[in-house]
Parts: structure tokens; sequence; C-alpha cells
């Protein structure tokens, strides 16, 4: 039985998958034979089995055999962007205490150096840049996949990896 989580899983074929330990704020990680990749850091035979005995996390599968190329650029520039809004989430999750501390020490109950102050002032400053647009950019960047979803296969949005 497999002990380690891989996340979610996109099997290219038996000896390449691309796995993805956290999801949300991960790019996946491409896991490939020993033999192609020595310094691969997990090894093939334990995503096999985990795929074998989690179906439900093996998102895509796909077979390489016919190779499909380079991504056109519509799906570079969406992956682009999934790219930046996974890194935009992942700073929001990062620094989501920071408005909590500067509520604290308006209110007295916590005092920060005016390093710290102006260091979290200009992180809640970022914060609010990114969150109000972001709801907004999320909506379209699924309009968008839905878009490309009826212009390829999902085959070769998998093997680009926007599946």
């Amino acid at each position: 039985m497999s002990e380690l989580n891989y996340g979610k899983v996109i099997k290219r074929n038996n000896e390449d998958f691309v796995i993805f330990p956290d999801f949300e704020d991960s790019v996946g990680y491409n896991v490939v034979p020993k033999e192609m990749d020595k310094d691969n850091k997990y090894d093939i035979d334990d995503v096999r089995l985990y795929c074998e005995e989690h179906p439900e996390m093996v998102v895509c599968e796909t077979d390489d055999a016919v190779d499909i190329g380079a991504p056109p650029a519509d799906v570079v520039d969406w992956l682009n962007v999934d790219k930046q809004i996974k890194k935009d989430l992942a700073y929001l999750r990062k620094t989501d205490d920071v408005g909590y501390q500067l509520a604290r020490h308006e209110r007295g109950t916590q005092t920060l150096s005016s390093e710290k102050y102006a260091e979290c002032l200009e992180v809640d400053f970022r914060r609010g840049e990114i969150a109000s647009g972001l709801k907004q950019r999320k909506l379209d960047h699924k309009a968008e996949l839905e878009s490309l979803e009826q212009k390829y296969s999902e085959r070769e949005l998998a093997a680009w990896g926007a599946c």
C-alpha cells in the first residue's frame, strides 16, 4: 500500500506522470523512471501504485505515443495566467494574518515596531491590490478554459498541462 499522498495526478503514460501534492498551490512535478532522470525526487513505482490505489486522484490520462507538439499561444497564455492566479492565492494565504496584526496594533492590543508596522502596511496594500481583481480574474480564467475545451481535445489540454 502506498504511504505517500501525491495529490492529483496526470498520467501521461505508464512511464510519465505529473503529480500535484498541493493541487491549488503547486505547479506539477514530473515523475519518470530513474533511468530517464536520475535526480528525480519521487519513485515512479510508488506513483504507479498510488494511481492504482487511488484512481479517483488521476484527473487525466493521456497517451503520448503521438507527439502533439508545443501548446499554441492561447494555451500558453492560459497557463501563465493560471500560474499567476495560483501564486496570488498562495500569497494571500501566506499573508492572511497581516490584517489582524494591523487591527490589533491599531486597537492597542498588540504593539508592532515601526519597521514591522510599515512592513505590515505594505503587505496589506499589496494584498488589497491582489484581492481586488482576483475574483473576476478567476471567473474570466474559468470561462477561457471552457473556451479552450471547445477548441482542443482533453488529451491535448492534458498533455499541455491545462487539464
